[in-house]
């Protein structure tokens, strides 16, 4: 997949979907028209489909699963080489899709925003879905004749700084290929809650691209060997491979990221861009989803070696909080206290 910078967006429609008062199936309105926008909020569209698609960001690969006539990857696919009026009609029939299978309560009136462009180093071309959650606010206003200010109300805000609830898919066209990125806020749990599903699943028809047993393998194995050659002191690794083995090995982790580990755990001066440009050298660009069975095998255990050929092995949670390893600056040497009573030997 390209990366997501120099967006060219040549076609862009917005529609509608909202709930009724006393309704409880969402409603579309559509629109009939290409719309313009100004150079302000083009990039301000562009800047957050950066944020939520491009490096250090949580977006994962997915696949199109049906691909029969009429599904959502035919629709997809006849947007890119149709003229400009069935480009409108597709993205009528295909927001009307997504109408069927939104059923939570939760979800807010949103505006669909579908694009048709190019991006990237090699100006592939794209379809892009955004849907933005709408929401209404308060904007401060200055009255010019009385000179004070004063507080206005925005209904249908969308994509403000702090507004998290949206979701947006890109599919690029690579020669007859057709890759598919997804960004939405729900896939930090795992997705067989409906919060994330309908949208990837019962709209797109998508499924996460199944690598995450490698994925989760090498990004543990990548990890561990930075760690190990940074020009740390013993203790300090110590402690940041413990800091692995909890976030690789936690429930409520589905979804990994090279940036968040780097932030959560480095420290400022580790150089955690050294980390993170490692990493993607190494094709870890953006988050995949965890294999939950490959995360407890690689961390339940923990190995510590040393260089007079001892080696102290046993489970992770045993070891972080019974183990102690201190650096001794003066000579160089680690010591390890291990916080228990010796009850055998042999």
């Amino acid at each position: 997949m390209n990366e997501f910078y120099g967006f060219k967006l040549n076609k862009v429609i917005i529609h509608k979907l909202f709930k009724k008062k006393g309704e409880s199936n969402f409603s579309p309105e559509f629109s009939d028209d290409i719309v313009g926008m100004s150079n302000e909020a083009m990039e301000l569209i562009q800047e957050r489909m950066v944020d939520a698609l491009g490096k250090n960001s949580k977006s994962i690969e997915v696949v199109f699963i049906n691909e029969e006539i009429n599904h959502a990857a035919d629709l997809v696919k006849k947007l890119f080489t149709q003229n400009t009026k069935e480009f409108i009609r597709i993205s009528k029939e295909l927001v009307n899709k997504l109408s069927n299978v939104q059923k939570s309560g939760a979800i807010k009136n949103s505006a669909i925003l579908v694009f048709l462009g190019k991006f990237g180093i090699y100006q592939n071309d794209c379809v892009i879905f955004l849907k933005a959650e709408s929401d209404t606010s308060v904007q401060l206003v200055k009255e010019v004749s009385e000179e004070k200010f004063a507080l206005s109300i925005v209904e249908n805000s969308l994509l403000g700084s702090e507004q998290k609830l949206y979701k947006i898919a890109i599919v690029e066209k690579c020669n007859e290929d057709y890759e598919v990125v997804l960004f939405d806020k729900n896939l930090d749990y795992y997705s067989s809650t409906g919060a994330a599903k309908y949208f990837y699943h019962d709209f797109l028809e998508c499924d996460v691209k199944d690598t995450s047993k490698i994925s989760t393998t090498q990004f543990f194995n990548l990890t561990s060997q930075f760690i190990s050659n940074m020009s740390i002191s013993d203790d300090r690794k110590y402690t940041l491979q413990n800091a692995l083995s909890a976030y690789l090995g936690s429930p409520g982790i589905a979804i990994v990221e090279v940036r968040e580990f780097a932030n959560t755990y480095f420290s400022e001066n580790e150089n955690r861009d050294s980390y993170t440009g490692f990493m993607e050298k190494n094709d870890y660009i953006r988050g995949f989803r965890k294999d939950l069975e490959t995360a407890t095998r690689l961390t339940k255990k923990r190995v510590l070696k040393y260089s007079n050929g001892l080696s102290l092995i046993g489970s992770t949670l045993a070891i972080q909080q019974n183990v102690k390893v201190i650096w001794d600056k003066e000579s160089g040497m680690t010591k390890t206290v291990i916080l228990g009573e010796l009850v055998s030997q042999k």
